[in-house]
């Protein structure tokens, strides 16, 4: 039972694989079929084949007939980052730098919408039909546009274009997004030289639009600067104004002290004033000698014990000298040395903290005898300070609005126009040759990958092969496509010829299931779902082993759904149910066809459940006593996924064959029922491909070396 039929002649050994007989594989063990794609491909290729040339002919319409020409012009401006300076003094608004920061921003100030608008009103866009949406524009030869208009005459008669009304700043709004829409703008690599690039379908407009944008960036660059140096000599002036104000009257404020006052020396009070900066700046001096005094006590004291420490913080010759001259007594001498250095450094400290001392008693003793009369000095010097401040906040402020205004007629701008553009002789767009080739490729890809995603999407079986690696089971037979749309043509069919394809395919099934070892009696026939010829397969093989001169009971397992009545011709009223039920007996309910030579149990519907029926101990009578009077016993059951009858039936079987509809029904149907026979300790014996198609198959390349879907062995068939 683990011989596989891979062709219709003959049977072929069972591949090897790792896989045991009877062990469904997990989903991860199932990897993906690199040849299986290129074959998918392969056979796709006139389809792909096709896409490409109806694209190829549909852009070669498109940008030989239909697209509308494009050209370009460029204009190039340069930033200049060198400023002419005509006078000494600092500009109000500052020069661009050369930075890829401000280069961007640069970039994105020039197809500003601002600039853009000036640009629309300078060369008036908004009467031009290729931005304003509003103006009637002929219809192209052949578009979507014509085609639409076209639509509406049959339907409606010939339509008439009316221009809707709409605000000038709306109009102007489109008009300036779609002129914006046309203008790009760069930046040479590793330069400052800027490129504005303009595309339109006039011809003699398209220079323009580059020029005089390239011209009101330069304008714009001036008017700012023009505009930041007005408005600062404006603040300037009012500025000027109010410190002049300020100015006097900390002027009146000091006389009017020296006025009230009663000081009795203010040459004196002066004099100390300064005495006492003076002691304040010794003692400032002192104090720094005094830390870094400190410092250099701390490094020798911390340099004790150290001999080269001592000597590189000592950083004293003689101790250099002792040091380098060694012999006895070296350490001595270079200690004793270094005590001496220690002690003028301490002594340094002493004498600094000593002078920082007495000079703070008498800057303290000065400031205390002059507390009392520098009041009045204190706020005449605050009174006078002031006014210094104001003077000197005024004179720059009056210097600064003198320079603003000579700026004003000096201001130049930040970038120059390098070249402008020239008209175009020919159009830059569409570029005919490369759409046609871009369009193909594309939808030459896009084909294939419709294909591969069709093939990785297709979810059937279609070779026994498969069949063996998903289930681990071995394929019992390949049985074609059965002429004839019911059940009793098909049998018919095999009847009449009895050397055809379908024919020879069963009868290989056949052998593969009584083989010289193995001679089951009671074989069982299901499937997963409905719709997988299970009933088909079960009658021609039961046919088929009637012909060998075998006595054959075919009963209806499936009386969900009973078909053996219209497929015999059966008019006996007595039914597998009538059986079980004892109302008949098994022989006086059997059917004999002469076409076939079978022993047929019909089966039909009635008010007890199936699966009871089959559960009783009648059903097990009625099959021993089967076996006992027939040499073989088929029995067709309903799909494992559906109703739990098959599982019921099973163990009263020698054989259970599983059908599986070729290029239909999905690995994880066939596994799910699989799985619950298993569960069930019923293991199935094989497995049938059926309805396979022979020209799909051959198609599909998967039938080049399997017999009767192989060109190379059709003489050997009936047609």
């Amino acid at each position: 039972m683990l011989r596989r039929f891979g062709d219709l002649n003959g049977p072929i050994s069972v591949r090897a694989s790792s896989l045991e007989v009877g062990s469904i594989p997990e989903a991860s063990d199932r990897e993906l079929d690199v040849a299986r794609l290129l074959n998918a491909v392969w056979r796709g290729k006139g389809f792909i084949l096709g896409i490409a040339f109806l694209a190829f002919v549909a852009s070669g319409i498109y940008a030989y007939r239909i697209a509308t020409p494009v050209y370009s012009a460029t204009a190039q401006l340069v930033l200049d980052g060198r400023q002419q300076t005509v006078t000494d003094l600092d500009s109000v608004v500052s020069g661009l730098s050369t930075d890829q920061i401000t280069i961007n921003t640069e970039l994105e100030v020039m197809r500003s919408r601002r600039l853009v608008g000036l640009l629309v009103d300078r060369m008036d866009l908004t009467n031009a039909p290729e931005y304003n949406p509003w103006l009637s524009a002929a219809p192209a030869r052949f578009g979507w546009q014509s085609i639409k208009d076209g639509v509406k005459s049959l339907l409606f008669g010939s339509p008439t274009r009316a221009r809707p009304l709409a605000d000038h700043d709306r109009l102007r709004d489109i008009v300036v997004s779609a002129v914006r829409a046309r203008i790009s703008t760069g930046n040479l690599n590793r330069t400052s030289v800027f490129t504005i690039r303009a595309s339109s379908t006039n011809q003699d407009r398209v220079a323009g639009l580059a020029n005089n944008l390239a011209e009101l960036y330069v304008l714009d660059q001036l008017e700012t600067k023009f505009r930041g140096t007005q408005q600062a000599t404006e603040w300037l002036s009012r500025r000027v104004s109010d410190l002049r104000a300020e100015l006097e009257a900390d002027e009146a404020a000091i006389k009017a002290l020296n006025a009230a006052s009663d000081l009795v020396s203010v040459r004196d009070l002066e004099a100390r004033n300064r005495q006492i900066k003076g002691l304040r700046d010794r003692f400032d001096a002192l104090q720094l000698t005094l830390v870094e005094a400190t410092a250099r006590q701390g490094q020798l004291e911390e340099a004790v014990g150290d001999p080269d420490a001592m000597v590189r913080v000592g950083a004293d010759p003689v101790m250099n000298q002792i040091l380098a001259d060694g012999g006895a007594g070296a350490d001595v001498r270079l200690n004793a040395h270094f005590d001496r250095i220690l002690s003028r450094a301490r002594l340094d400290v002493e004498r600094a903290e000593a002078q920082a001392d007495a000079i703070a008693s008498t800057l303290n003793e000065i400031e205390v005898s002059v507390a009392e009369q520098s009041l009045d000095l204190v706020e005449l010097q605050h009174l006078q300070r002031e006014a210094d401040a104001s003077r000197a906040i005024y004179e720059y402020f009056l210097a600064r609005l003198k320079e603003t205004s000579i700026q004003e007629g000096t201001q130049r701008a930040d970038s120059r126009i390098l070249s402008l553009a020239s008209r175009p002789n020919f159009p830059t767009e569409p570029r005919k040759k490369r759409l046609v080739i871009n369009a193909t490729m594309l939808a030459a890809l896009m084909a294939g990958a419709l294909v591969v995603i069709t093939e990785l999407l297709q979810k059937g079986i279609r070779s026994a092969e498969d069949l063996e690696l998903e289930t681990g089971y071995p394929v019992v037979g390949q049985v074609p496509l059965i002429p004839g749309s019911t059940p009793k043509q098909k049998l018919q069919n095999l009847i009449d010829k009895p050397n055809s394809a379908p024919a020879e395919a069963v009868r290989n099934m056949r052998t593969s299931v009584l083989t010289p070892n193995s001679s089951p009696q009671i074989i069982m026939v299901t499937s997963s779902v409905p719709d997988e010829g299970k009933t088909t397969q079960a009658i021609a093989l039961a046919q088929n082993i009637a012909v060998m001169g075998r006595r054959v009971l075919l009963i209806e397992g499936d009386i969900r759904r009973p078909a053996f009545r219209d497929t015999f011709g059966a008019n006996s009223g007595l039914s597998l149910t009538s059986v079980l039920a004892g109302s008949a007996t098994l022989a006086s309910a059997i059917f004999h066809d002469p076409a076939t030579g079978l022993a047929i149990l019909a089966g039909d519907t009635g008010q007890t459940n199936a699966a009871d029926m089959f559960s009783s101990d009648e059903f097990s009578r009625l099959i021993e006593t089967a076996r006992d009077t027939f040499d073989v016993v088929l029995i067709d059951t309903p799909p494992v996924l559906v109703v739990p009858d098959a599982r019921i039936i099973a163990p009263m079987a020698d054989t259970l064959l599983y059908v599986v509809r070729w290029n239909k029904t999905s690995v994880a149907q066939v596994l799910e029922g699989l799985r619950q026979l298993e569960t069930g300790d019923q293991r199935v014996d094989g497995l049938i491909l059926a309805q396979v198609n022979p020209k799909r198959m051959r198609a599909l390349w998967l039938g080049q070396s399997n017999g009767a879907y192989a060109t190379f062995g059709q003489a050997y068939y009936e047609r």
